[in-house]
């Protein structure tokens, strides 16, 4: 089963959640809504929470979109939990000002 990660800083941050509810329907996926601030206790995109919503995730694909430091900080998480390089696809970009 495939899996979806949608993080936004509120419910209502999430734009595009319907179209991702839509999709992750379709496809028989499981979408994982992550709101809510990065704090020293709560780590969306830590190895241990990565591995707490798709256990098997060291055996997957990976597509991640997303500014610059969120990618980062979820690539060197993939990284520890071994997902291989060649599963990680990463596009990363910077909101302009």
């Amino acid at each position: 089963m495939s899996a979806f990660l949608y993080r936004a800083r509120t419910p209502g941050d999430a734009v595009l959640i319907g179209e991702l509810r839509d999709l992750a329907q379709s496809r028989g996926a499981r979408l994982h809504l992550l709101t809510g601030r990065t704090t020293e206790g709560s780590q969306p995109f830590s190895p241990e929470n990565l591995r707490g919503l798709v256990p098997d995730i060291a055996e997957r694909d990976v597509y991640l979109c997303g500014p610059a430091a969120m990618a980062a900080t979820a690539e060197r998480s993939l990284r520890a939990l071994r997902v291989p390089a060649r599963h990680r696809h990463v596009e990363a970009f910077r909101l302009g000002v």
